[in-house]
């Protein structure tokens, strides 16, 4: 995928990212540097007023440019938060088409992720740049040259329940932000799909509320198996609390797969949007 003398963009389309956070993001572009690899900041990528890089058009084309930088091989989205789905209005899909670049981001760019997809059919990688230079960043930098210069694999995982080896096309990501979709032309329509699901906030009642919701929209009943990453908040409480969420509302024989390897930790992993993928028992 990337190889030296590559380039990629880097960008906010949610929450801008703080001033502080220049410091790690030096080291990441010197890290990647040495591997020979340029970046291309966007000028929406410091949070300027609130929480917002800039307006929603205005991440929106910057976005665009990154895709129009005929350079630049991958972009990738290193903010999260609550605001990425401003930007779906404004965003130009055809230009996407197009170019077929992949977006890499995490969290709250679950709704930029899946609404690519459904728009242009461009998949992505859920992942988040970041962690690069968080506390397990030695693990992170070789991981990162594993899944996007060399052959990559995926994270390991086990079975919940229904053990059997099931494939789809992977779309989803972190549960809250998917669910913003709902009702949108946005929202990915994947048939006989692999749904990732994780999250970052949120007790028992309200990821019971989550996934409610996602039953009533009849998520489960197309879908050949689901991935469920971690629920930072609570897993705390009892990591089988959402398991046991989940085995309550899947049909029967719709297998389960569970995995510590994605969602917000410092040790997250890369897992594709938008690709067919093997889970094999």
């Amino acid at each position: 995928m990337l190889k030296n003398g590559d380039t990629i963009g880097l960008i906010a389309c949610s929450n801008g990212r703080p001033r502080a956070s220049e410091i790690k993001l030096k080291q990441i572009e010197q890290f990647l540097a040495d591997l020979g690899i340029q970046t291309v900041r966007a000028a929406t990528l410091f949070a300027c007023e609130g929480q917002a890089s800039g307006t929603a058009h205005q991440r929106a084309v910057e976005l665009a440019k990154l895709y129009q930088d005929d350079k630049i091989k991958l972009i990738f989205d290193i903010s999260g938060g609550d605001l990425a789905n401003q930007v779906l209005p404004f965003i130009d899909f055809d230009i996407i088409k197009q170019t077929k670049k992949p977006l890499v981001g995490l969290s709250d760019l679950t709704t930029l992720l899946n609404a690519i997809w459904q728009k242009t059919a461009v998949a992505g990688y859920y992942f988040q740049l970041m962690t690069l230079a968080g506390s397990s960043a030695a693990t992170q930098q070789q991981q990162f040259i594993k899944q996007f210069m060399s052959n990559g694999s995926l994270p390991s995982y086990h079975f919940v329940r229904n053990e059997q080896t099931f494939s789809g096309i992977v779309y989803g990501g972190n549960i809250r932000c998917l669910l913003k979709l709902a009702g949108t032309s946005y929202w990915p329509k994947v048939n006989k799909g692999v749904l990732l699901l994780e999250g970052l906030s949120g007790n028992y009642e309200r990821n019971a509320t989550y996934v409610a919701q996602l039953a009533q929209l009849n998520v489960f009943n197309n879908c050949v198996g689901v991935v469920l990453g971690t629920f930072s908040e609570l897993d705390k409480t009892g990591s089988q609390q959402i398991e046991q969420l989940l085995a309550d509302v899947l049909p029967p024989g719709i297998p389960l797969v569970r995995t510590a390897a994605i969602g917000h930790g410092d040790e997250a992993g890369v897992l594709p949007i938008g690709h067919e993928v093997t889970f094999k028992s």
